[in-house]
């Protein structure tokens, strides 16, 4: 599997910054400490190394101290390749007010204002940006985040509804309950509030797990593989894992049950 892999190649970056610590600095070791934290967090499949909160979007000071060599790698490597990938749309509406995309933050862009920031003043709003550029899907009054390593910035989630189900990279969350309760809130979104942005990292995995299954449950796919058929014609560089298909093959009958007594009709989606 894909996430074990890549504990692996934390184990051995880890062990790679021991012998530096060895031989050049002891500086080293804590970068040795905080690879081996997050490859054993790989191998065994928890997100909660990052401790990120599901209602904020934050990750504990501590915690990003702690681990702040592997973060750094995580964010640099992550704005490199989004700041040059310049092929690829940072988000698609796959259906109408439906977004699926990549981490809403990058340096370099422009900020597309909502209604929310409309009237402060040019000194508020940079700083409610934080000082950065922000691209950003329009009216949008839900946000799904499925990253367990990044911060959400509070500009974006400001005035909006944000939900978090954090997850490993090239994993998914693993609290079955707390998936479908994500999955239930999102399918009774009542689109005239704001258009719906389910992010993860580069927007290829886990957002594509969780937007299919939600297509699947409203009707606009006949199942999981026709869901991500859809959604490749407007992002074809998505794709599921291993782990992806084993969670979206374990949940969907859960979904559906759970849905089976709900009016289809009410708050339809329609593919664009």
């Amino acid at each position: 599997m894909k996430y074990k892999a890549l504990g692996v190649v934390f184990f051995g970056i880890a062990v790679g910054y021991g012998i530096l610590s060895r031989k050049v600095s002891p500086v080293f070791a804590w970068a040795c400490v905080s690879h081996a934290i997050f490859a054993t967090a790989y191998v065994l499949n928890d997100y909660r190394i990052t401790c990120k909160d599901r209602k904020t979007g934050k990750i504990p000071l501590w915690n990003l101290a702690l681990l702040a060599p592997v973060y750094a790698e995580l964010w640099g490597v992550w704005a490199i390749r989004a700041r040059f990938n310049h092929d690829e749309p940072i988000y698609e509406e796959v259906c109408d007010r439906v977004y699926v995309g990549r981490f809403p933050f990058l340096f370099g862009f422009q900020v597309t204002l909502d209604e929310d920031l409309a009237g402060q003043s040019k000194k508020e709003t940079k700083e409610k940006i934080d000082r950065e550029r922000t691209p950003f899907p329009p009216h949008v009054g839900l946000i799904i985040d499925l990253t367990c390593e990044f911060v959400e910035v509070d500009a974006l989630i400001h005035n909006k509804t944000y939900r978090c189900l954090p997850g490993l990279d090239t994993s998914f969350h693993t609290d079955d309950d707390n998936i479908l309760e994500e999955l239930l809130y999102a399918f009774d979104w009542d689109l005239s509030k704001g258009s719906i942005y389910i992010h993860c990292a580069a927007g290829h995995g886990r957002s594509v797990l969780f937007l299919a299954l939600l297509m699947v449950m409203k009707g606009v796919a006949q199942d999981l593989p026709d869901a991500l058929r859809k959604i490749k014609k407007n992002r074809p560089r998505c794709n599921l894992s291993q782990v992806h298909r084993q969670v979206g093959a374990r949940l969907l009958p859960r979904a559906m049950d759970a849905i089976r007594h709900k009016p289809r009709d009410m708050n339809p989606w329609h593919l664009k």
